[in-house]
C-alpha cells in the first residue's frame, strides 16, 4: 500500500512542487549573501572581467564557459554585489527541482519524482551550489534534461531529437565533465544497438546525432585539452588526490553528495535494490521502460562519479572532488526512492523520516555563516603596522594567472599597500622558492595553497608562526628574524 494515491498525486503534484520550489527559493534569496565569496568564486569574477576572447581562452577557470558568459553582461572592475554573481545558480538550482521531478516522473512514476524533487531540495550539496558563484547547478540542470530526453527518444522511436541535443550540448558547456556523462549516454546507445532486438534505425539515428554533437563540440574539446597542457587544477590534469581503493569499494563517493560518506554503502544497497526490482527474473511480464530507465540511471552515476574517481585517476593522473559529478545526485535519489516505493506503506515512512533526519545536520551547516575575505581583511588591519609586509603565496600554473586572493582582498576593499607575491618552488608544491629573499623583519602571508610548506619553511629558519584560519584561507603572522646573539644562546 502506498502512502499516497496516484489519484491524489495527478491532482496535487504539480501544486505540491511549486510550493516547495517557492520555500527553497525564499530560503535560499535569504542566505544567498550569507558568506563571502571563495576562491573558486573570486577566479569566476576573474573570468568575466576578461576580455570575451581572453575569457574564452584563459587557462585559470578550469569550468566550462557558459557560466561565465551569462554572469559577464553584469559584471564591472567594482563589482558586481555577490548575490549577481550567485544568481544563475541560484536561477539554475530552482529550475533543478520541477526538472528533477519530470525525470523522475518519467523514468519511474509520478511517486518517486515527487519524493526526489523533494529530497533534492533536502540536499546539502544542493544547498551549498545553488548559492555559489560555480557553474554546478547549471551543470545538473542540462544534465537531468538531457537525460530525459535521451529517455524519451530510446522509449518512442525519435520524439524530441532536437530537444536533446541542445540540452546535450549545452551540459557539456556548462562543465567539463559533462564529456563523462555525455559518454556514458554513447555508451548506452551502442549497448542497444548490440544487445536490443528492436528495429535499430531509430538507434542509427540517434548515434549520428550524438557523434554530430561531438563534432559540433570541437572547439570547447580544443580549450579543454589546452587546460590539460597547463596541468590546471580539476580538469583530468589536476592536483586533487582521489578516494583509494578502499573509498571507492566502500563506494564512499556515494555518500559526499550528502555529506554523509559513512552511508555510501546504504545508498549503494537501496540504489541494488531498486535495480534488483527492475530485472528480478520472477517477473512475468518485466517492464521495460522502467529496466531502461534504471540503467540510465546506473550508467550516470558509474560515468560521473566512479569513473572519474578511480578509474581516470588511477589510469592516468590522480584527480576527483565529488562536486565535478555534483549532477549525479539525481539519480542517486531517484534509484534511493525508487527502492523506497517497492516497500510497504509503514517502512516507508520510516525510510524516509531516517533519511530527512540523517540529511539534518548537513543542512545546518549549509546555512552557517562561512569565513573569508573580510575576516581575514579585518583580521591583518587590526593586526599589521607600518613596518609588516603582507604576502600572499604565488600559486600561479599557467600564463596570465591572477591570484584570486589579490583579486578578493581588492573585491572586499583591503586597505594599505596590496600585498607582494610569495613564490612556491612548484605550482601547489611543497617548498617555498629557494629564489625568494625572505625579510628579517614581521611578516603576514596569505594562504590558500601550501600554509603548511611556508609555516615549516619559516619555523627552520627559526621564525615564530602564528597561524589563523578563516574558512580557505589561512593568515600566518610570521616573526622578525632572530639576531645572531639568539643563535649563541645554548
Amino acid at each position: 500500500m502506498n502512502l499516497l494515491t496516484d489519484s491524489l498525486l495527478q491532482r496535487h503534484a504539480m501544486k505540491i512542487i511549486f510550493i516547495w520550489t517557492g520555500i527553497i527559493a525564499v530560503a535560499m534569496l535569504l542566505t544567498i549573501e550569507q558568506s563571502p565569496l571563495w576562491t573558486d568564486e573570486v577566479i569566476l569574477l576573474i573570468t568575466a572581467r576578461r576580455d570575451l576572447i581572453d575569457g574564452l581562452l584563459q587557462r585559470e577557470d578550469y569550468s566550462a564557459p557558459l557560466y561565465s558568459l551569462l554572469v559577464r553582461v553584469f559584471v564591472t572592475q567594482d563589482g558586481p554585489r555577490e548575490w549577481v554573481l550567485r544568481f544563475p545558480a541560484f536561477l539554475a538550482g530552482m529550475m533543478c527541482l520541477p526538472a528533477t521531478f519530470w525525470l523522475g516522473r518519467k523514468l519511474f512514476g509520478i511517486r518517486v519524482g515527487l519524493l526526489s524533487a523533494l529530497f533534492l531540495g533536502l540536499s546539502p550539496s544542493f544547498l551549498r551550489y545553488a548559492r555559489e558563484a560555480r557553474p554546478y547547478t547549471l551543470f545538473m540542470l542540462f544534465s537531468i534534461v538531457s537525460t530525459g530526453m535521451l529517455f524519451q527518444l530510446l522509449r518512442d522511436s525519435g520524439k524530441g531529437r532536437w530537444s536533446y541535443v541542445v540540452s546535450t550540448w549545452l551540459m557539456v558547456c556548462s562543465h567539463y565533465y559533462g564529456f563523462l556523462t555525455f559518454a556514458g549516454q554513447g555508451v548506452s546507445v551502442l549497448s542497444l544497438i548490440v544487445f536490443d532486438r528492436r528495429d535499430k534505425s531509430s538507434l542509427h539515428r540517434l548515434l549520428i546525432d550524438q557523434c554530430l554533437i561531438l563534432i559540433s563540440l570541437v572547439p570547447l574539446q580544443w580549450l579543454f585539452f589546452r587546460f590539460l597542457e597547463t596541468d590546471a587544477p580539476a580538469t583530468l590534469g589536476g592536483w586533487l588526490r582521489p578516494p583509494n581503493m578502499w573509498d571507492i569499494v566502500t563506494v564512499r563517493c556515494l555518500g559526499e553528495f550528502f555529506y554523509l560518506p559513512s552511508a555510501g554503502r546504504v545508498i549503494a544497497l537501496a540504489i541494488g535494490i531498486a535495480s534488483w526490482n527492475a530485472f528480478a527474473p520472477n517477473k512475468r511480464v518485466p517492464d521495460r521502460s522502467e529496466q531502461l530507465a534504471t540503467v540510465l540511471c546506473l550508467v550516470w552515476i558509474l560515468f560521473a562519479t566512479i569513473i572519474p574517481a578511480w578509474g581516470i585517476s588511477s589510469l592516468w593522473r590522480p584527480v576527483y572532488e565529488f562536486r565535478y559529478g555534483f549532477p549525479a545526485t539525481v539519480p542517486i535519489i531517484l534509484l534511493m526512492m525508487r527502492c523506497v516505493t517497492v516497500l510497504r506503506r509503514g517502512w516507508q515512512l520510516l525510510a524516509l523520516m531516517l533519511i530527512a533526519g540523517a540529511l539534518i545536520p548537513g543542512i545546518v551547516k549549509e546555512f552557517e555563516r562561512s569565513e573569508g575575505f573580510p575576516e581575514v581583511i579585518q583580521w591583518v588591519e587590526s593586526h599589521r603596522d607600518d613596518a609588516t609586509e603582507l604576502y600572499v603565496t604565488n600559486w600561479s600554473y599557467c600564463e596570465g594567472f591572477q591570484h584570486p586572493e589579490l583579486v578578493g582582498l581588492d573585491y572586499y576593499r583591503l586597505s594599505g599597500d596590496p600585498p607582494k607575491l610569495l613564490p612556491l618552488k612548484y605550482p601547489y608544491e611543497r617548498e617555498v622558492a629557494e629564489t625568494f629573499d625572505s625579510p628579517s623583519g614581521r611578516i603576514m602571508c596569505i594562504a590558500f595553497i601550501g600554509h603548511e610548506e611556508v609555516k615549516e619553511y619559516f619555523e627552520k629558519r627559526g621564525r615564530e608562526v602564528n597561524r589563523q584560519q578563516f574558512g580557505p584561507i589561512t593568515v600566518l603572522d610570521i616573526s622578525p628574524a632572530p639576531s645572531p646573539a639568539q643563535f649563541s644562546q645554548p
